[in-house]
């Protein structure tokens, strides 16, 4: 199960990574096992999210939230939450307030393809 906040700040936590995790609601809970899982449910492309048979919208939000999950919104997998970048997801711990900026996240997620791509 994979537990889905959306962040009132998400655009501007997206570039500059600031987060203001009290600030987080809870809008609904994926029956999924990742985190690539719970995104993709949460995506209104073939249906809205709140009609995906996996999501449970959490009660009174059923007709409030119609966007995507989306870069700088927070997802929560076995009591860890991450925070949706750009390219990837980056672990948060209580309390944190700061996350990569956009242009880390771009240059972490490039690295870590080349070192895939490189020889042993």
């Amino acid at each position: 199960m994979v537990s889905v906040y959306f962040n009132p700040d998400s655009m501007q936590t997206s570039l500059d990574g600031v987060i203001d995790q009290g600030k987080l609601l809870h809008v609904a809970d994926v029956d999924v096992a990742t985190l690539g899982q719970a995104y993709h449910a949460m995506q209104n492309d073939q249906e809205d999210w709140v009609d995906h048979p996996r999501v449970t919208v959490q009660p009174g939000l059923e007709e409030t939230f119609a966007r995507s999950l989306q870069a700088g919104d927070v997802l929560e997998l076995d009591g860890q939450r991450y925070l949706l970048l750009m390219v990837g997801y980056h672990p948060l711990q209580p309390g944190d307030t700061q996350g990569p900026t956009a242009a880390e996240a771009f240059k972490a997620d490039l690295e870590a393809r080349r070192e895939r791509r490189e020889p042993s």
